[in-house]
């Protein structure tokens, strides 16, 4: 590969730009009435211009991708262009690239500048910071199509099953380690402390639970009235084991952990039957996860109940009353919109009415 431009050379996120959708417009790729249109879902929905560009199929990856590599001036790698051989990545593990849709295009190595990447988004903050920390120098970064990369991690990577040392299923010591890892996690000590985080959220009152897994160690906090607090920490021997227990609670696999998987278990935390949404995804240093909790019996409330004004509680009603249309209802983690929607729907119950929850 001999690319005219060295993206290490080009400020992507500084210094006036010409607009992507200008640039789509100026090669006759979409029409005005398109770019309004685009803009208009953009002003409504949020969003990046280009994705939302193709998802409303008004123009296809590749035109996108074009235009934003002419924006930054950073050339586009195409399928063609890959490696026909996976690269050499030592310094970065399977499930950093994965998740970060990073396709190496070349052997990297710290002790030198390597060849570089393919990423949908080279100007990534939190990709670039990543890479400064494992590289001497930083990498060249590429654009790349999203479907055409995460075609070739996929190929590359998710064949095989030896990330970060961990056995094939297909080798022998596979079942011994996934034996091992299983043991760890059904521990007493491991058991406890998992039941103690547990306890401690549902006291608190805590509307999800977070593990976040950094280089050194593990911190597990809590989020109670939409603010996260710090509430324990764990090391780097005790961490893997924590997630692996709260991964067999909620019946996912303990041996991947090179891809996101979610599950869900039922508790009993201080007499409350509660359930648990459990998210796990794979970063840098290992598996972070989420614990969703829902007390699972509460008492369904009126909307009266819900104390709202005279005013808002009559149009609620009034929305209500209307035969079609959607009923958006928005608001941070904890703040009532399932309560809200609950009560809303005993006000509908008829028998003249399907509700389906």
């Amino acid at each position: 590969m001999n690319f005219m431009v060295d993206p290490i050379a080009v400020e992507i996120e500084g210094g006036p730009a010409t607009k992507i959708g200008e640039i789509l417009l100026a090669a006759q790729k979409i029409s005005r009435n398109d770019l309004d249109r685009a803009l208009e879902v953009q002003r409504s929905m949020g969003g990046r211009l280009g994705r939302l560009l193709v998802n409303l199929g008004i123009v296809s990856e590749i035109d996108v991708f074009a235009a934003l590599a002419q924006q930054a001036n950073v050339p586009l790698v195409r399928s063609e262009d890959f490696p026909k051989s996976k690269p050499e990545t030592s310094t970065l593990n399977t499930s950093f690239l994965l998740a970060n849709h990073l396709l190496p295009l070349g052997d990297a190595d710290a002790a030198q500048r390597p060849p570089g990447f393919a990423s949908p988004d080279p100007a990534s903050p939190s990709l670039r910071s990543a890479l400064a920390l494992v590289f001497d120098e930083m990498p060249r970064i590429y654009f790349g199509l999203e479907t055409e990369i995460t075609a070739q991690l996929n190929a590359w990577y998710l064949q095989e099953a030896d990330d970060e040392g961990m056995p094939s299923e297909d080798q022998p010591e596979a079942a011994e380690f996934i034996e091992h890892l299983r043991d760890m996690a059904s521990e007493a000590p491991i058991i406890q402390r998992v039941n103690q985080i547990l306890s401690h959220a549902v006291a608190s009152q805590a509307s999800d639970i977070h593990i976040e897994t950094y280089e050194e160690k593990s911190v597990v906090r809590i989020r109670v009235d939409g603010e996260l607090f710090q509430v324990d920490e764990l090391d780097n021997k005790d961490a893997p084991a924590v997630v692996s227990r709260i991964k067999i609670l909620a019946q996912l696999d303990i041996a991947e952990r090179r891809m996101p998987q979610d599950g869900r278990t039922k508790l009993r935390v201080h007499g409350k039957e509660m359930d648990a949404r459990v998210s796990t995804i794979p970063t840098m240093f290992g598996e972070s996860v989420v614990m969703r909790l829902l007390e699972k019996n509460f008492d369904l409330l009126s909307l009266e109940s819900l104390q709202f004004s005279a005013p808002t509680l009559q149009a609620l009603r009034q929305l209500l009353k209307v035969p079609h249309g959607i009923f958006l209802v928005t608001g941070p983690t904890g703040s009532g919109k399932s309560t809200t929607l609950y009560a809303s729907l005993q006000e509908l119950e008829g028998a003249h009415l399907k509700i389906l929850t």
